[in-house]
């Protein structure tokens, strides 16, 4: 299991990093201090939980913003929110946005591998049921691995994601912008060099020797996932 805290505080953020890392269930911990890396790590990597503080630091944009961004994209991974605020408002915003769980600060280090560990599960039923397929291709949720007829698809980061969002459309034209909005989000500072094309092109690439011309453009307006 791999798991992201989004935590301003330096000190903070490690001591919570030390804790998980002891944890013989969790693999990977990784750690982002604001609103911009965090958001790059979310969509450079594969993480299975994410532990968000909502205020961070001098950055206008909050946990709770991330959040509600996150929820736009992926409806099954576990948010925790970790904040030090105690009021009922923020809770009840969280919970609208898509938090899963709430914990306040000053926390037990145990309650919360408990908590942890309670969405682990929850998440590792659904994903041991839920399978995406389009015709030949599969996509296994447990192990983040794509196959074509049962052979595994060797795919970056960036590939898996993309190749999800176009399993999830099959057959149905996606705008450019839609998918830029899907892949980086409209906030400004988040990576500036952004190059769809050559996103699309290394899929393309690593589906060609499964699935010949699959990945279809449609000039000036979008892409299709289609045999």
């Amino acid at each position: 299991m791999n798991v992201l805290v989004v935590e301003d505080n330096k000190q903070i953020a490690l001591s919570i990093k030390k804790i998980l890392s002891a944890n013989k269930l969790i693999n990977f911990v990784d750690v982002a201090h604001d609103f911009n890396q965090a958001f790059d790590k979310v969509y450079s990597e594969v993480f299975d939980l994410l532990l968000l503080d909502i205020f961070l630091g001098k950055d206008s944009l909050t946990g709770l913003d991330l959040c509600a961004k996150i929820r736009e994209k992926n409806e099954e991974i576990p948010i925790i929110i970790l904040t030090s605020i105690n009021s009922i408002s923020y809770l009840e915003k969280a919970f609208k946005l898509g938090a899963n769980d709430y914990i306040r600060k000053p926390f037990n280090s145990r309650e919360l591998e408990l908590r942890i560990e309670r969405w682990m599960q929850m998440t590792e039923k659904f994903k041991i049921q839920k399978k995406l397929k389009y015709k030949e291709i599969s996509y296994n949720f447990h192990n983040n691995q794509f196959y074509y007829k049962d052979r595994p698809i060797i795919l970056t980061k960036k590939n898996k994601f993309l190749l999800r969002l176009f399993m999830m459309n099959p057959e149905k034209l996606l705008s450019t912008a839609y998918i830029k909005e899907k892949f980086w989000g409209d906030y400004p500072g988040v990576r500036k060099s952004r190059n769809l094309r050559s996103n699309i092109q290394s899929l393309r690439n690593s589906l060609e020797p499964h699935c010949s011309g699959w990945l279809r453009t449609k000039r000036g307006e979008g892409y299709i996932l289609k045999k």
